[in-house]
C-alpha cells in the first residue's frame, strides 16, 4: 500500500523484490493479492494502510522499530509514531508527504475507475473469473395473525 500510493510505484516494479522477502511465496496468491492492495483490480475497494496505525497496532511498544533503527531507540512510541511531524535531529525527515501522495494516487486511481473503458473491463473480468453460483434469498412470509409454533 505504501509503496504504491505513498511512493506511486507499479505493482509490477515491487513485485520481485517483494516476492524475495517472503518465505512462502506463491505467485498465484501473492501476485492477485499486490495488484488488490495497489487498486489495480478494479472492483475492489481501494487499501490505502497509514503506516503510523499499522505500527501502532503492529508493534504498540515499537520493539520492531527499536531493533532495526537504533536511533529512535530512546523515543516513545507515540513519538515515532509521529516522527515525520516531529523532526527528530537524529532522524532524518519523511522523503515524502504521505498524505497528499496517497490522495493525488486515489484520485488517479479513482478517475481510471470511473471511465467507460474500466468499466467495460470489470464486466469482462467479473465475467470472466466471477463466481457462477446462484444465490437463493430465502421469500418473505406474509405476516399473520396467526400462532406459530416453536420448537
Amino acid at each position: 500500500s505504501f509503496a504504491c500510493f505513498g511512493l506511486h510505484l507499479s505493482w509490477r516494479f515491487i513485485h520481485e523484490p517483494l516476492a524475495q522477502l517472503f518465505t512462502d511465496y506463491e505467485p498465484g496468491i501473492h501476485i492477485s493479492q499486490l495488484q488488490m492492495q495497489a487498486g489495480v483490480t478494479g472492483f475492489n475497494t481501494l487499501r490505502v494502510y497509514s503506516p503510523m496505525k499499522q505500527f501502532l497496532d503492529q508493534d504498540p511498544d515499537a520493539k520492531f522499530v527499536k531493533h532495526w533503527v537504533p536511533e529512535l531507540s530512546d523515543r516513545k512510541s507515540v513519538e515515532i509514531a509521529r516522527a515525520s511531524e516531529m523532526r527528530f535531529p537524529e532522524y532524518s525527515s519523511a522523503l515524502v508527504g504521505l498524505s497528499e501522495r496517497s490522495k493525488d494516487m486515489k484520485a488517479k486511481i479513482f478517475a481510471i475507475r470511473k471511465s467507460q473503458t474500466a468499466w467495460i473491463e470489470t464486466q469482462n473480468t467479473l465475467q470472466k473469473h466471477g463466481s457462477r453460483k446462484k444465490i437463493f434469498r430465502k421469500k418473505k412470509q406474509k405476516d399473520t395473525d396467526q400462532l406459530k409454533l416453536r420448537l
